[in-house]
């Protein structure tokens, strides 16, 4: 992820990413090293999906999306981590 650094802060820029689903529905992503995925409905990245780790299409592409390397994640997400991003999202 590169960082431009300014006297008062650092703008960082994570990569973005297309992903086919297995119900046929593109998806957009950009992945943050530290904050992990963002999802998105159109290539823009204007229209966020909020509930996400509900939808067991988009969860799927993100485990083969970790399972081919591309996120600097140890181990995919699982039922229990899901559930915590779920409670820190909705507070």
């Amino acid at each position: 992820m590169p960082c431009v650094h300014f006297v008062y802060g650092v703008l960082c820029f994570s990569p973005r990413f297309r992903l086919r689903l297995s119900d046929g529905r593109h998806i957009f992503m950009d992945w943050h090293r530290h904050c992990g995925p963002t999802f998105y409905f159109d290539r823009a990245m204007n229209r966020e999906i909020e509930a996400w780790w509900d939808d067991l299409a988009i969860t799927e592409a993100l485990n083969w999306f970790q399972s081919r390397g591309w996120a600097l994640v140890v181990e995919p997400f699982t039922d229990e981590t899901l559930g915590l991003i779920g409670r820190v999202v909705l507070g």
